[in-house]
Protein backbone atom coordinates (compact mmCIF):
# COMPACT_ATOMS: atom_id res chain seq x y z
CA UNK A 1 0.00 0.00 0.00
CA UNK A 2 1.41 3.64 -1.07
CA UNK A 3 2.14 5.98 1.09
CA UNK A 4 -1.12 8.09 0.48
CA UNK A 5 -3.47 5.12 0.28
CA UNK A 6 -2.14 4.35 4.41
CA UNK A 7 -3.07 7.82 4.75
CA UNK A 8 -6.83 7.48 3.21
CA UNK A 9 -7.37 4.80 5.13
CA UNK A 10 -6.50 6.53 8.45
CA UNK A 11 -8.55 9.36 7.63
CA UNK A 12 -11.84 6.91 6.89
CA UNK A 13 -11.01 5.15 10.22
CA UNK A 14 -10.75 8.11 12.58
CA UNK A 15 -14.13 9.29 10.67
CA UNK A 16 -16.13 6.13 11.04
CA UNK A 17 -14.62 6.41 14.79
CA UNK A 18 -15.82 9.41 15.42
CA UNK A 19 -18.88 8.67 13.88
CA UNK A 20 -19.80 5.93 16.23
CA UNK A 21 -18.79 7.28 18.97
CA UNK A 22 -21.36 10.17 18.39
CA UNK A 23 -24.00 7.87 17.94
CA UNK A 24 -23.27 5.84 21.27
CA UNK A 25 -23.21 9.20 23.13
CA UNK A 26 -26.68 10.33 21.48
CA UNK A 27 -28.09 7.11 22.17
CA UNK A 28 -26.61 6.82 25.93
CA UNK A 29 -28.14 10.94 25.95
CA UNK A 30 -31.79 9.62 24.95
CA UNK A 31 -31.34 6.84 27.77
CA UNK A 32 -30.52 9.13 29.90
CA UNK A 33 -33.10 11.72 29.15
CA UNK A 34 -35.91 8.72 28.78
CA UNK A 35 -34.53 7.48 32.58
CA UNK A 36 -34.74 10.93 33.61
CA UNK A 37 -38.72 11.62 32.40
CA UNK A 38 -39.35 8.38 34.30
CA UNK A 39 -38.11 9.37 37.54
CA UNK A 40 -40.27 12.52 37.22
CA UNK A 41 -43.25 10.75 36.57
CA UNK A 42 -43.47 8.99 39.54
CA UNK A 43 -46.22 10.74 41.70
CA UNK A 44 -47.51 8.89 44.67
CA UNK A 45 -45.72 5.54 44.21
CA UNK A 46 -47.07 5.60 40.90
CA UNK A 47 -47.04 6.75 37.31
CA UNK A 48 -48.99 10.05 35.92
CA UNK A 49 -47.69 11.85 33.04
CA UNK A 50 -48.06 15.49 33.67
CA UNK A 51 -49.41 16.41 30.62
CA UNK A 52 -51.84 18.70 29.09
CA UNK A 53 -55.37 16.22 27.88
CA UNK A 54 -57.07 17.70 25.28
CA UNK A 55 -60.62 16.52 23.52
CA UNK A 56 -59.93 13.38 21.74
CA UNK A 57 -56.98 12.52 24.20
CA UNK A 58 -56.86 9.15 26.25
CA UNK A 59 -55.42 8.30 29.19
CA UNK A 60 -53.54 4.88 31.15
CA UNK A 61 -53.24 5.60 34.85
CA UNK A 62 -51.09 2.36 36.41
CA UNK A 63 -50.33 1.68 39.83
CA UNK A 64 -51.15 4.71 41.34
CA UNK A 65 -50.12 4.44 44.68
CA UNK A 66 -52.12 6.10 48.17
CA UNK A 67 -51.52 5.14 51.82
CA UNK A 68 -52.20 1.67 52.68
CA UNK A 69 -53.70 2.32 55.78
CA UNK A 70 -55.66 -0.95 57.09
CA UNK A 71 -59.37 -0.26 57.58
CA UNK A 72 -60.95 0.80 59.83
CA UNK A 73 -58.90 4.04 59.60
CA UNK A 74 -58.74 5.84 56.53
CA UNK A 75 -55.99 7.44 54.65
CA UNK A 76 -55.46 10.96 53.68
CA UNK A 77 -57.59 12.20 50.94
CA UNK A 78 -55.63 13.31 47.37
CA UNK A 79 -56.54 15.25 44.67
CA UNK A 80 -56.50 14.01 40.93
CA UNK A 81 -56.55 16.43 37.73
CA UNK A 82 -58.17 14.71 34.36
CA UNK A 83 -57.00 17.52 32.09
CA UNK A 84 -53.31 16.75 33.29
CA UNK A 85 -53.00 13.37 34.14
CA UNK A 86 -51.49 13.86 37.42
CA UNK A 87 -52.25 14.31 41.07
CA UNK A 88 -52.68 18.37 42.26
CA UNK A 89 -53.13 19.95 45.25
CA UNK A 90 -56.30 20.48 47.36
CA UNK A 91 -56.58 24.07 45.92
CA UNK A 92 -55.50 23.48 42.38
CA UNK A 93 -58.02 25.04 39.89
CA UNK A 94 -57.85 21.95 38.20
CA UNK A 95 -58.88 19.55 40.25
CA UNK A 96 -61.99 16.99 39.47
CA UNK A 97 -61.90 13.97 41.29
CA UNK A 98 -60.88 13.66 45.39
CA UNK A 99 -59.47 10.16 46.24
CA UNK A 100 -60.78 9.44 49.97
CA UNK A 101 -62.24 6.46 52.11
CA UNK A 102 -60.66 3.46 52.91
CA UNK A 103 -57.58 2.54 50.80
CA UNK A 104 -58.63 5.66 48.72
CA UNK A 105 -60.97 3.99 46.35
CA UNK A 106 -63.86 5.82 46.89
CA UNK A 107 -64.03 8.47 44.40
CA UNK A 108 -65.90 12.36 44.62
CA UNK A 109 -66.58 15.29 41.90
CA UNK A 110 -65.22 18.50 42.96
CA UNK A 111 -64.46 21.58 42.32
CA UNK A 112 -67.18 21.52 40.07
CA UNK A 113 -67.51 18.45 38.48
CA UNK A 114 -70.68 15.81 38.56
CA UNK A 115 -70.02 11.92 38.53
CA UNK A 116 -72.94 9.87 37.07
CA UNK A 117 -72.61 6.01 35.78
CA UNK A 118 -73.24 3.92 32.75
CA UNK A 119 -73.78 0.64 32.83
CA UNK A 120 -73.15 -1.79 29.79
CA UNK A 121 -76.47 -2.64 28.90
CA UNK A 122 -77.21 1.25 28.32
CA UNK A 123 -74.21 1.89 26.18
CA UNK A 124 -70.45 0.50 26.58
CA UNK A 125 -67.44 2.66 26.84
CA UNK A 126 -66.63 2.69 23.79
CA UNK A 127 -70.04 3.68 22.47
CA UNK A 128 -70.10 7.12 24.83
CA UNK A 129 -68.96 9.70 23.70
CA UNK A 130 -69.55 14.10 23.89
CA UNK A 131 -73.02 13.70 22.66
CA UNK A 132 -74.65 11.19 24.88
CA UNK A 133 -72.25 11.03 27.62
CA UNK A 134 -74.38 13.01 30.01
CA UNK A 135 -77.97 12.48 28.68
CA UNK A 136 -77.02 8.07 29.08
CA UNK A 137 -75.63 8.00 32.48
CA UNK A 138 -77.75 8.14 35.88
CA UNK A 139 -76.78 10.08 38.89
CA UNK A 140 -75.32 8.83 41.90
CA UNK A 141 -75.60 9.49 45.90
CA UNK A 142 -73.75 12.46 46.81
CA UNK A 143 -71.62 12.79 44.02
CA UNK A 144 -69.71 9.55 44.63
CA UNK A 145 -68.62 6.15 43.67
CA UNK A 146 -66.99 4.03 45.54
CA UNK A 147 -68.26 0.86 47.29
CA UNK A 148 -71.33 -0.97 45.06
CA UNK A 149 -73.32 -2.25 47.86
CA UNK A 150 -76.85 -2.55 46.28
CA UNK A 151 -78.09 -0.14 47.75
CA UNK A 152 -75.67 2.90 46.68
CA UNK A 153 -74.04 3.06 43.62
CA UNK A 154 -70.37 2.22 43.28
CA UNK A 155 -67.40 0.95 40.92
CA UNK A 156 -65.97 -1.92 43.37
CA UNK A 157 -67.44 -5.05 44.55
CA UNK A 158 -66.30 -6.20 47.91
CA UNK A 159 -66.05 -10.06 48.33
CA UNK A 160 -65.92 -10.09 52.42
CA UNK A 161 -66.18 -14.56 52.46
CA UNK A 162 -63.90 -14.38 49.62
CA UNK A 163 -60.41 -12.99 50.89
CA UNK A 164 -61.93 -9.40 51.03
CA UNK A 165 -61.41 -9.29 47.20
CA UNK A 166 -62.20 -5.92 45.64
CA UNK A 167 -63.26 -5.91 42.26
CA UNK A 168 -64.48 -3.57 39.77
CA UNK A 169 -68.19 -3.39 38.72
CA UNK A 170 -68.10 -5.05 35.01
CA UNK A 171 -69.58 -3.37 32.60
CA UNK A 172 -69.27 0.25 34.12
CA UNK A 173 -68.34 3.33 33.13
CA UNK A 174 -68.13 6.64 35.26
CA UNK A 175 -68.84 9.64 33.63
CA UNK A 176 -67.13 13.10 34.74
CA UNK A 177 -68.40 16.31 33.85
CA UNK A 178 -67.83 20.02 34.67
CA UNK A 179 -70.37 22.85 34.41
CA UNK A 180 -69.62 26.69 34.42
CA UNK A 181 -72.66 28.04 35.44
CA UNK A 182 -74.89 26.24 32.83
CA UNK A 183 -72.63 25.46 30.31
CA UNK A 184 -70.44 22.26 29.91
CA UNK A 185 -67.08 22.85 29.88
CA UNK A 186 -65.20 19.55 30.15
CA UNK A 187 -66.64 15.63 29.62
CA UNK A 188 -64.89 12.96 30.39
CA UNK A 189 -65.40 8.64 30.46
CA UNK A 190 -63.67 6.87 33.17
CA UNK A 191 -63.08 2.82 33.50
CA UNK A 192 -61.50 1.17 36.94
CA UNK A 193 -59.82 -1.43 36.44
CA UNK A 194 -58.20 -2.34 39.41
CA UNK A 195 -57.14 -1.55 42.88
CA UNK A 196 -53.96 -4.16 42.84
CA UNK A 197 -50.27 -3.48 42.32
CA UNK A 198 -49.97 -4.90 38.50
CA UNK A 199 -53.71 -5.28 38.14
CA UNK A 200 -53.54 -8.65 37.80
CA UNK A 201 -56.13 -10.55 35.44
CA UNK A 202 -57.70 -12.85 37.99
CA UNK A 203 -56.92 -11.17 41.49
CA UNK A 204 -56.51 -13.66 44.75
CA UNK A 205 -56.82 -10.54 47.17
CA UNK A 206 -53.36 -11.24 48.59
CA UNK A 207 -51.95 -8.66 46.06
CA UNK A 208 -50.57 -5.32 47.38
CA UNK A 209 -53.01 -2.48 47.42
CA UNK A 210 -53.72 0.17 47.04
CA UNK A 211 -52.50 0.15 43.29
CA UNK A 212 -55.37 2.08 41.58
CA UNK A 213 -55.18 1.74 37.78
CA UNK A 214 -57.86 3.21 35.31
CA UNK A 215 -58.77 4.38 31.69
CA UNK A 216 -60.38 7.77 30.91
CA UNK A 217 -60.25 9.45 27.82
CA UNK A 218 -61.65 13.29 27.41
CA UNK A 219 -64.63 13.51 25.36
CA UNK A 220 -65.09 17.43 25.69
Amino acid sequence: MTSLLKKVAAVALVALIATACRKENADQSLQQLSNSNLSKQEIGGGVTLARAVGAGDTAQVRNLKSDSIIPPSTPAPFYYSLSTESIVGATSSSRALQFNGYFNADINGINGFTLKYVDAATATYASITALNAVSVSSAVTANKVGYNNGTTIGWYNYFFNDNHKVLPVAGRTIIAYKTVGTTVTEIYKIKMLSIYKDMPASPTGTEPIPYLSFDYERLQ
